[in-house]
C-alpha cells in the first residue's frame, strides 16, 4: 500500500507525526526543485536517512563527529562489499567489527535523520510518497537478522522535536546576521572516491549511496501506480480510531463530537 500527496497540503511534520503515532513501516520519499530524500520508517521509528541526492551520508557524520576514523570506515566499506549479497548495512558492519560503539551509532543515526528533516522542513513545494510495500533494511541486515542487539532506530517524535530545535537556532542566526553554512559543506564527504563510483547509478532504484553502503545489490524497483489507484490517506480516520482506543468509556456520540471538534480546528489552523 502506498500513499501521495503535496507538501502545500500535507507537511512534513504532520506525515512523520502521523508514521509516529501509528507506528507504520516503510520508505518516505519527497521530491523537489533540490532533488530528492528519503526517511525509512520501522514500526514508526526512524532507521535510516538518506539526505538530499545523498550529499551527506551516515559514514561522513560518524567519521565527523569522531565516532570512527577513515580507516575504520574503509574497512567497514570493504566488509560490506564482501557480504553484499547479505546487505550487510554499514552500522552493522562497524559494529560486528567492534569499531562503532551503539551509542555513536545511535547518534550518529540521529544526527543523520534530524538534518534530513531540517532540510525538508524547509521545503514549500514538493510531492510525497510513503510506500509500505517497499523493503526497509535494519542496521542488522533487516526484519530476520536476529540479533537485537544490532538495531539502531530513533524516536521519530524525538527527533522531530530536535529537527525543530535546529531550525529555529538557524533561523534565530540568519536574523542575527550570521553565516549558517548549508549541512553539504558542514559534513563535506570524507571518501570522494567512493561517492564517485555511486554517481551513475539508477536514481530511481534504492542503490547503496542511499542506504549509506558502498554496494549493494539493488533492490527491486518499485513501480508507482497513478494517483487515481493509490489508497486514499485520511488523517480524519487515524484521529477518529486513536480517539476510540483513548477515550473507550465514552459514548459513540461524544466521541464522534471531539473527531470533529479536532477537525474543525485543523480548517481554522489552514
Amino acid at each position: 500500500m502506498a500513499f501521495t500527496g503535496d507538501l502545500e497540503q500535507l507537511p512534513i511534520v504532520e506525515i512523520i507525526q502521523l508514521v509516529h503515532t501509528t507506528r507504520k513501516s516503510g520508505i518516505f520519499s519527497v521530491e523537489g526543485d533540490k532533488g530528492e530524500s528519503r526517511l525509512f520508517f520501522c514500526s514508526g521509528h526512524i532507521v535510516g536517512a538518506n539526505y538530499v541526492n545523498s550529499s551527506v551520508r551516515i559514514g561522513t557524520v560518524l567519521v565527523k563527529t569522531g565516532a570512527i576514523t577513515i580507516d575504520d570506515l574503509k574497512q567497514a566499506l570493504d566488509a560490506t562489499n564482501d557480504a553484499a549479497q547479505d546487505r550487510i548495512l554499514l552500522m552493522a558492519a562497524l559494529m560486528q567489527m567492534g569499531k562503532l560503539k551503539r551509542e555513536d551509532a545511535q547518534k550518529g543515526l540521529k544526527k543523520l535523520v534530524a538534518m534530513t528533516i531540517v532540510e525538508l522542513m524547509s521545503w514549500t513545494r514538493g510531492t510525497f510518497t510513503f510506500d509500505t510495500e517497499a523493503i526497509v533494511l535494519s542496521s542488522a541486515g533487516g526484519a530476520s537478522s536476529g540479533d537485537g542487539e544490532q538495531d539502531v532506530g530513533v524516536d521519530a517524535q524525538m527527533v522531530l522535536m530536535d529537527a525543530l530545535r535546529i531550525l529555529d537556532e538557524r533561523e534565530r542566526d540568519r536574523a542575527n546576521g550570521k553565516e549558517v553554512p548549508p549541512f553539504e559543506a558542514q559534513y563535506a564527504d570524507v571518501l570522494p572516491e567512493v561517492r564517485a563510483r555511486g554517481t551513475n547509478a539508477d536514481r530511481s532504484a534504492i542503490t547503496a549511496d542511499v542506504l549509506g553502503l558502498a554496494d549493494i545489490d539493488r533492490l527491486e524497483k518499485k513501480i508507482r501506480r497513478p494517483v487515481s489507484e493509490m489508497e486514499s490517506f485520511d488523517p480524519v480516520e487515524i484521529h477518529r480510531q486513536k480517539i476510540k482506543e483513548m477515550l473507550a468509556g465514552f459514548s459513540v456520540e461524544e466521541q464522534e463530537s471531539f473527531v470533529s471538534f479536532l477537525q474543525r480546528s485543523v480548517d481554522r489552523k489552514a
